[in-house]
């Protein structure tokens, strides 16, 4: 907590005359450095937390000179690769694909995020704790992980290319009774049959007038 007293914290002169001379605290977080005078710059240091400098001149009295010290937050990288899922007829299973927005979204890393290049590799560099991503490019379906960061840490997607379904029911024209076994092709998607029912289904990833 803010004001809590800190044990273990190296206090330092690291110029002038009195230079190297240090204390370090106690249990009630104080220290003292004697034998000094005039001006000079002092560090406070402890592993964890954010060192801090202040410059004090001991003219003619004793002097106090205190310090506040920040927690310091280490960061690591979030790294990983975005390949096809190979799920799409028309997609290969882990080739890469590049252009894919890699995003934190949520927790204090909001909206921090990285491009996948040619390779289809990312980087998200100072992160920490856990965190949900997702991967979006236009044409694949938006996918989404989470993870804990408490060591350099690689997070991979696999993908799919975004489908749509073509389907319908084939009937005599004249009975109006369902007609199976009935090859239905379309251009560009490839073909099925239809079954007893005269239903048949596609799912593909092509767009316009087909």
């Amino acid at each position: 907590a803010v004001g809590d007293t800190l044990a273990g914290v190296v206090v330092r002169i690291t110029d002038g005359p009195h230079m190297g001379k240090s204390a370090t605290t106690g249990s009630d977080g104080s220290y003292q450095i004697v034998g000094v005078s005039g001006g000079m710059t002092v560090t406070a240091t402890k592993p964890g937390y954010k060192t801090q400098t202040k410059t004090v001149d001991l003219v003619s009295a004793n002097a106090t000179l205190n310090f506040a010290l920040a927690i310091e937050i280490v960061t690591y990288t979030l790294s990983g690769y975005v390949r096809e899922d190979g799920v799409a007829s028309s997609s290969t299973t882990g080739e890469p694909i590049s252009g894919v927005v890699v995003q934190v979204t949520d927790g204090p890393y909001i909206d921090k995020s990285s491009t996948t290049g040619s390779d289809g590799r990312y980087e998200i560099v100072g992160v920490v704790g856990g965190m949900t991503l997702s991967a979006t490019k236009t044409g694949y379906v938006t996918f989404f992980k989470s993870v804990t960061v408490t060591s350099d840490t690689t997070l991979d997607f696999d993908v799919g290319i975004e489908t749509r379904n073509i389907s319908g029911r084939i009937t005599d024209i004249v009975t109006g009774s369902a007609v199976g076994n009935l090859t239905v092709e379309i251009e560009g998607v490839g073909a099925t049959t239809t079954n007893a029912d005269g239903q048949y289904g596609f799912d593909t990833n092509a767009t316009g007038i087909l």
